[in-house]
């Protein structure tokens, strides 16, 4: 956008041989010799550079010299519009520049509003020539607009730039706290943990064995818990697994606690030889080799636990036997349906387990219940001229 100064005086000479323009820019300093025109002239025009402060006279001369100055003036052109840029800095930062076109402001005004707001919010002041703020304390995937304005306080000359906007950063997600890491059946894992983020995209389960490498287990969204189960996992004995969540989204990852599980430190001998003796459509008799009664680093067993499942249900139920116990007949099971089972050594006082590898039964398929209600009618003729089964329908007798 060009900028114009129109100057014009009274012609009050008529030996003149020309008027001799003064100017300065700025404040401070003696006005110079800037232009000149011929005699008889009594305007001048020239374009000048906005957001700047021009001091004029204007002299005439001839051979003999110039003649005293006409008053001074001064004229201030109005603010060049900075232009303005928004970046985000960090997940609670953004950052803000602008070009410095002017050489009067006073101070720079900068504004804010949340995107598609209308009120602005004068968040900073800054010093003339200062091109730069830093927004902090935003919160984290927050969209806000910009504006700032160049001002001159003593005229009251304002000059706005454009309006941008800029969205903070996601940031890496709190850590979660992993709470348990406990054996349930089917040599299985438990693991739970506590959500402390609200901008995780999801969890991801590692687990080690022995101060190994991490593997992955698991990645998804929206849970709290996961299930090591026995397959392609492990199998709870002298070796230490180790586990850990992971928070994630796009920033990266963070690592809660790890919790170790192992039983290292009193592992009864696991009970080996379970097989099905005797399999009925409502039991499954079951026998096994007793290897813990002669104690060992877990101690004696003080009872036998079995564990079975069904496999259609997936419902596990624990049975207690007495110590030295060999078999046992599971009872009160659905017909023609696969279970589970295993069998543990357990000592209650010591909390220590052996258990044996499960093996896959099924019950038997049960004879259908009797039919009941049976009657007989007499009829004087078949309508539907079949014999033998047909689909039940109603006729006159």
């Amino acid at each position: 956008m060009p900028y114009y100064v129109r100057l014009s005086w009274v012609d009050n000479s008529d030996n003149e041989s020309g008027f001799v323009i003064y100017r300065r820019v700025g404040s401070g300093g003696d006005l110079t010799p800037h232009n000149y025109v011929g005699a008889g002239f009594e305007e001048f025009i020239e374009e000048v550079q906005g957001g700047q402060t021009y001091y004029y006279e204007v002299k005439a001369e001839n051979a003999a010299g110039e003649s005293d100055p006409t008053n001074q003036v001064v004229v201030s052109t109005f603010l060049i519009s900075p232009v303005l840029t928004a970046v985000a800095a960090t997940s609670s930062a953004i950052q803000l520049n602008w070009t410095d076109p002017n050489s009067v402001e006073s101070e720079y005004r900068v504004n804010r509003r949340l995107s598609g707001g209308t009120g602005w919010t004068l968040i900073a002041t800054k010093l003339a020539d200062i091109t730069s703020h830093l927004d902090l304390d935003l919160p984290l995937l927050t969209t806000y607009e910009y504006q700032v304005l160049a001002a001159n306080t003593a005229d009251g000359r304002l000059a706005y730039s454009n309006i941008v906007e800029a969205t903070t950063l996601n940031d890496l997600p709190a850590a979660p706290r992993l709470d348990q890491a406990t054996e349930l059946a089917w040599e299985n894992i438990y693991l739970s943990w506590t959500d402390q983020s609200t901008n995780e995209d999801g969890f991801r389960v590692y687990r080690r064995a022995d101060g190994g490498g991490w593997t992955l287990l698991y990645q998804g969204t929206s849970v709290s818990f996961y299930d090591d189960f026995s397959t392609g996992g492990p199998r709870l004995g002298s070796v230490l697994y180790e586990y850990q969540v992971n928070s994630y989204n796009a920033m990266g990852a963070r690592g809660s606690n790890i919790l170790e599980i192992s039983d290292s430190d009193g592992v009864l001998p696991a009970p080996t030889g379970l097989a099905a003796t005797d399999i009925q459509t409502d039991s499954i008799t079951i026998a096994w080799i007793d290897n813990s009664s002669s104690g060992g680093p877990g101690g004696n067993e003080s009872d036998f636990l079995i564990e079975y499942i069904n496999q259609t249900t997936m419902a596990v139920q624990t049975w207690s036997r007495p110590t030295d116990t060999v078999s046992a007949t599971i009872p009160s099971l659905d017909d023609d349906i696969e279970y589970a089972i295993r069998v543990g050594a357990h000592n209650a006082a010591l909390g220590t387990y052996g258990w044996s590898t499960a093996i896959l039964v099924s019950t038997l398929l049960a004879t259908p219940a009797a039919p009941t209600g049976l009657v007989a009618f007499p009829s004087s003729e078949n309508p539907s001229g079949r014999t033998g089964y047909h689909e039940p329908e109603s006729f006159e007798v």
